[in-house]
C-alpha cells in the first residue's frame, strides 16, 4: 500500500519538467493502479467487517482462487476465482427480497470463498481445532442492473 509521501513523491514526478511525457504517462498510470487498490483493499475491508464467519481480520477469509494453502496469498491464481453469474433476466428482473421489501434484481454473481472454521456458539468466536477452512459463497445481487 503506498503511503502518502509516496504518492506525493509521485506527483512531484509528474510536475517536474524535466520529466518526459513518457514518464510522466508511466507515473499516472501508476497513480491510477495504487488508487484503485486501494479502493479495492477498502472494499475488502468492509465485506470482511460483515463476514459472520470471521473476527474482522482479513486472513481469516479468501477468495477461493484454486491455491491450496490459502495462508500463502502469493499461490492466487486470479484466473481461478470460481465465479458464477446469472442474468440478465431474460422476463425481467426477478425479486429479492431485502430487508421485507422487494428488490428488482437483474443480474447475481456468487464468489467462491474459505474461512478459517471458529465455533460459532461461543461469543469469541475461537478458531476450531484442528485449524481447518470452511468453503462458502459472496452472493451479490445488482439491482435494476441494465433496466
Amino acid at each position: 500500500m503506498p503511503r502518502d509521501a509516496d504518492r506525493r513523491d509521485l506527483i512531484a514526478r509528474i510536475q517536474n519538467p524535466k520529466t518526459t511525457d513518457e514518464e510522466k504517462a508511466a507515473t499516472i498510470e501508476n497513480l491510477v493502479k495504487q488508487e484503485i487498490s486501494m479502493r479495492n483493499e477498502a472494499l475488502v475491508d468492509l465485506i470482511n467487517a460483515h463476514n459472520p464467519y470471521t473476527k474482522n481480520d482479513a486472513s481469516h477469509m479468501t477468495v477461493f482462487a484454486g491455491n491450496p494453502d490459502p495462508s500463502d496469498a502469493d499461490k492466487n491464481n486470479i484466473n481461478q476465482i470460481e465465479v458464477e453469474v446469472d442474468g440478465p433476466y431474460a422476463m425481467g428482473p426477478m425479486e429479492w427480497n431485502f430487508k421485507g421489501s422487494p428488490q428488482k434484481i437483474n443480474k447475481t454473481i456468487r464468489i467462491k470463498y474459505r474461512y478459517l472454521a471458529r465455533d460459532l456458539g461461543d461469543p469469541g468466536k475461537p478458531l476450531l481445532e484442528p485449524a481447518h477452512w470452511v468453503t462458502a459463497y459472496l452472493l451479490i445481487a445488482y439491482e435494476d442492473g441494465g433496466a
